[in-house]
């Protein structure tokens, strides 16, 4: 009896367009968060690479070890088009004086 009645309490409220309204407006926030946070990560994974790169170059150019610096460099995290988190507060590099 108290399964039946639970059960036809859900189906009514499942049934109203407040329901429908609120599922349909919670899918599109969804969505659009997630297209705005992938074209955020292509511009950090962009950034990433042009560091690698800029930082490859000068450790080439240096004659000795002792006379340059050694960068490490950090990737944005992948799953970061969902929820970003911590992942722009962090720094994206770390630096080292070789002495």
């Amino acid at each position: 009896m108290l399964t039946t009645l639970i059960h036809q309490e859900l189906l009514d409220n499942l049934m109203t367009f407040r329901f429908a309204a609120a599922v349909f407006i919670t899918l599109l926030l969804v969505v659009t968060n997630t297209a705005v946070l992938i074209k955020d990560y292509e511009r950090r994974l962009a950034g990433y690479n042009d560091a690698v790169k800029m930082h490859q170059r000068q450790l080439q150019e240096t004659k000795t070890y002792s006379a340059g610096e050694v960068y490490v460099d950090r990737p944005p995290n992948p799953l970061s088009i969902f929820n970003v988190g911590f992942d722009e507060q962090l720094e994206n590099k770390i630096e080292e004086l070789l002495t």
